[in-house]
């Protein structure tokens, strides 16, 4: 085919775009003749898949193939269910009969849904109101049946069988129906399709006619697009690129043409674009270079500078001349040595590895070194300055082994400081610290005072330390001290005796003068242990002992503190068992007044354990409340007592002792209330015998619950008073029914009692005080401990209202206790 586009003049060159485009209108022409005979083609084909069609049937014929099949299963179950004699078989029959008729009347249903043709949607009607008739008529088959009723069943499946022939014969009528539509809807479509024949041939003609001037205009339209598209190649030549390519959207071969040529001219915009960011990026770097916190530089292979940034140059104080690319390395480590007297770490950048290394500054500063070697022989380094970091990390690390608000070594020092002595096999005295009182000041004053507080002791604490000597905080109001000046225990003593004044000298904090104590547990290494925590639990043992020997006291070591820690364990795990068993019991000590009349019974807690006899209340109460069984045990006393003075005359109250813990558990009202609604004794009726610690500790959380407490009736009494922290402030905080002398006053106004008659004259200088007291406030006064007539005498003389003690009666049983026989006893002493 090359011979059709050769020159006629047989030069061998191809001829023009335009004879070519000729070419392709005439070959266009040829390609419509030959689309209208395939179109042609195309009808008579769809001529003979109409006749197909037809031969194959319509939906609506299938449907009623459906509907025979479905009828004809159904019909065959119930005609041959008379015959079965098998029930199980008959109930699958019957099972299967009603999935027909379901599935009967969802065709049916089908079927009327889908029909638009009148005749057709009657016949269908039809076959809907005759299913039922023909569902029921199966339905009485298959109960005859199944009962084994087989002359029923015959004659219900005869009248079945009429039933079943009318549903027959409606679907013959409505296949027929169907075939009718069949064959209507077949010559309509055999019409269009010679219609479409004629059609197509009426167009090969119109295409035959037409295709010579529209191949001329394509033509046409192909040299100018090519006309303008050479025009805009000139003007781009010369760089006028704001244009856009002409037939750049045409989808033909001009079409490509112009989109290669906008390639081109996307690439020229492009190359200029790229060169404007890449300036921009430039731009960006150098900016961020210089705002780096760190410091860097890229050296090459001949050891010249090629980048550096304002930092670097800052880190090292570099002038703009050796910052500039082209610097010599030697000449920065030149300059660096005879400004700052800087000996760098290699003069050569051949030792110079990837591991970080540090640098010292003249002035102090801690430089990190991070050098990377690159594959052109050069390297990059990275400077960070680290003085902050280190500083920072210098005082974690402190923070880490100090106290925050005393600032001295905190536990984890002092215990290592600990374990080094005791490796190093070294001699020294463990001094371990508690505070007496620090828990009140700090509920009475606030916890910013009780800070300061501890900041004052701890300096304290420094000042008597020796040379070398630590002293650390381990937590709350716990000090030590290890004492290596210690040569001796007279050494320690010493020390324990400065410590102990020390602390317990006055402070004044925001014009609060404050006193405190201080109790110290002593142990001599390596004397009392080898071992860090046996040592540590050795101090513990005598700082207890030291604290139960009273306020600001000292106590060594030794063996047989920690047998009494042990006795004390063990009484502890008794008192448990016998709160669980059942052992304690309460013993009653009655009150009189000036009259002999029986005022209240005070309830005492006894125990008489079998292994260790009678344990004095002093010394299990005291455990109860360490251990933290005092809230069980004081509300298995209240109940007790509750029950027990419900039976007493309504003129007799009932006094229970109660303890500091029982208040701070919060459910102190609700327990009260609770045994006096379980024995039935009224409120009033009972007294709540509290002391003055009670008061010191969370004293407005105290007092208010001592008001619920009031409100409901009951009297509150304040035990022992003149003795421990007295505040007259409580009285005016809260108005108690009762003041109870302690007995330890009462005691000394007997001549029998150890003393001079100055002991005598004050004890009876503070009764009178008292007395005086709580008649002036209109507040009851009560003396116990009276265990001799000489005290009863003086106590009746000065005004007390009630008496109470071994004189008059010990504590008893209630099985022991007779009330009108003590009543009348009592009357006979104050008589006599």
């Amino acid at each position: 085919m090359n011979w059709l586009f050769k020159n006629p003049g047989g030069t061998g060159r191809r001829v023009g775009i335009a004879f070519k485009l000729y070419c392709v209108a005439a070959l266009s022409a040829l390609a419509v003749a030959a689309l209208s005979g395939s179109a042609f083609h195309f009808a008579r084909i769809t001529e003979a898949a109409a006749l197909s069609v037809s031969q194959r049937g319509f939906p609506g014929l299938e449907r009623s193939t459906r509907l025979q099949t479905l009828l004809e299963q159904y019909r065959r179950i119930v005609e041959t269910a008379p015959a079965e004699v098998d029930r199980g078989r008959l109930r699958a029959s019957e099972q299967a009969r009603r999935e027909r008729s379901a599935q009967l009347a969802d065709l049916t249903n089908e079927l009327l849904a889908s029909e638009t043709d009148a005749g057709s949607k009657s016949i269908e009607a039809e076959l809907s109101q005759k299913l039922p008739a023909l569902t029921a008529a199966g339905e009485k088959v298959m109960f005859y049946a199944y009962n084994f009723a087989q002359d029923q069943a015959l004659e219900s499946a005869a009248r079945h069988a009429a039933t079943a022939d009318e549903f027959q014969h409606l679907i013959d009528r409505f296949r027929e129906q169907q075939m009718k539509l069949a064959d209507a809807t077949l010559a309509t479509l055999l019409k269009s399709a010679q219609f479409m024949i004629v059609w197509i041939v009426l167009a090969a003609i119109a295409a035959l006619v037409l295709i010579g001037p529209l191949g001329l205009t394509i033509t046409h339209g192909v040299l100018s697009r090519l006309g303008r598209i050479t025009s805009f190649m000139m003007r781009l030549a010369h760089e006028e690129r704001i244009e856009e390519v002409p037939s750049r959207s045409d989808c033909d071969e001009v079409g490509n043409m112009a989109r290669a040529v906008e390639v081109f001219k996307k690439h020229a915009v492009e190359l200029s674009q790229s060169k404007v960011q890449l300036q921009t990026v430039i731009d960006q770097f150098d900016v961020a270079l210089n705002n780096m916190t760190h410091g860097l530089c890229m050296f090459d292979a001949n050891q010249r500078l090629t980048v550096c940034n304002a930092r670097y140059a800052e880190m090292f104080g570099l002038p703009e001349r050796l910052a500039r690319p082209g610097t010599h390395w030697n000449d920065i480590l030149e300059y660096r040595r005879q400004i700052t007297g800087t000996a760098y770490v290699s003069n050569h950048p051949d030792v110079l590895d990837n591991n970080a290394e540090f640098e010292e500054l003249a002035d102090g500063r801690i430089i990190a070194v991070s050098r990377q070697p690159m594959r052109d022989g050069g390297w990059v380094a990275v400077y960070e300055d680290e003085t902050d970091r280190r500083r920072a990390d210098a005082r974690v690390a402190y923070m880490a082994s100090h106290d925050q608000l005393t600032e001295l070594p905190n536990r984890v020092r002092f215990r290592e400081q600990l374990d080094a002595l005791l490796r190093e096999r070294k001699a020294f005295a463990l001094h371990c610290i508690d505070l007496d009182g620090f828990k009140a000041v700090n509920d009475s004053l606030g916890h910013p005072i009780g800070d300061r507080l501890l900041k004052s002791i701890g300096a304290r604490l420094r000042q008597c330390a020796g040379p070398g000597d630590l002293v650390a905080r381990l937590g709350g109001d716990e000090f030590a001290v290890i004492q290596l000046t210690c040569k001796a225990p007279d050494d320690a003593a010493t020390l324990a005796r400065q410590l102990t004044e020390t602390i317990s000298a006055a402070y004044v904090i925001d014009e609060h003068q404050i006193d405190i104590g201080a109790s110290n547990g002593i142990v001599l290494a390596p004397k009392d242990g080898q071992d860090a925590d046996l040592l540590l639990q050795n101090a513990d043992i005598a700082l207890y002992a030291a604290k139960a020997s009273g306020r600001g006291c000292w106590q060594f070591f030794d063996a047989g503190m920690r047998e009494h820690l042990e006795t004390r364990r063990l009484l502890e795990l008794e008192l448990r068992l016998a709160i669980a068993k059942g052992e304690l019991h309460l013993h009653y000590q009655p009150v009189i007044d000036n009259k002999g009349a029986i005022v209240s019974v005070e309830a005492l807690a006894r125990w008489q354990n079998p292994r260790l006899g009678d344990v004095p209340p002093s010394q299990f109460i005291a455990i109860a409340e360490e251990a933290g069984l005092i809230s069980e045990l004081g509300a298995w006393v209240v109940r007790t007592a509750c029950a027990t003075a419900a039976k007493w005359p309504e003129k007799i109250r009932l006094a229970v002792n109660l303890s500091p813990a029982q208040f701070r558990t919060g459910n102190l009202v609700e327990m009260i209330v609770s045994a006096l609604a379980g024995s039935g004794l009224s409120a009033e009726r009972l007294e709540l015998e509290i002391t003055e610690t009670v008061l010191l500790e969370e004293s407005a959380k105290t007092l208010a619950t001592l008001h619920q407490l009031r409100q409901l009736g009951v009297r509150i009494l304040l035990d022992d008073f003149g003795t421990g922290y007295s505040s007259l402030s409580y009285l005016r905080r809260f108005p108690f029914d009762k003041l109870k002398i302690d007995r330890s006053f009462v005691d000394g106004l007997s001549a029998s009692a150890n003393g001079a008659q100055t002991k005598i004259e004050d004890s009876l200088a503070i009764v009178q005080a008292i007395i005086v007291l709580g008649k002036r406030l209109k507040i009851g006064v009560v003396a116990e401990g009276v265990e001799t007539a000489e005290q009863l005498q003086i106590l009746r003389r000065e005004g007390c209202d009630e008496f109470q003690g071994y004189y008059l009666s010990k504590p008893q049983p209630a099985g022991e206790l007779n009330l009108t026989e003590f009543s009348k006893a009592a009357q006979s002493q104050l008589a006599a």
